[in-house]
This record gives structure tokens, sequence and C-alpha cells, in this order.
């Protein structure tokens, strides 16, 4: 009898692993305005030595 028990914790296992498949498809979504704002900042870089 213990050991069907164990069957079922084992089954609990597999649904944790799925549930890691959801956090990678949420960091695609704020990786994507991340790039964006790192293209403003070059374009300031080049006026500073222009100027001098």
């Amino acid at each position: 009898i213990v050991a069907q028990q164990d069957d079922d914790v084992a089954d609990e296992g597999v649904v944790s692993v799925v549930v890691v498949d959801d956090v990678p498809a949420v960091v695609d979504e704020p990786s994507i305005p991340s790039p964006t704002p790192t293209t403003q900042p070059p374009p300031p870089s080049q006026d500073l030595p222009s100027t001098s």
C-alpha cells in the first residue's frame, strides 16, 4: 500500500516541471523592452565628443 502512495507523489513532481515552462515565457516579454532603452543612450554619447 505504501508503494502506491509513492506513485502519487511522483505525479505531483511532474506537474511542477510544467510550471517551469511558463517562467521562460514571461522573460521573453521584458526582453523586448530592454533593448529599446539601450539604443537611446548611444546617440547622446556622440554629441558629447562632438562638442569638445
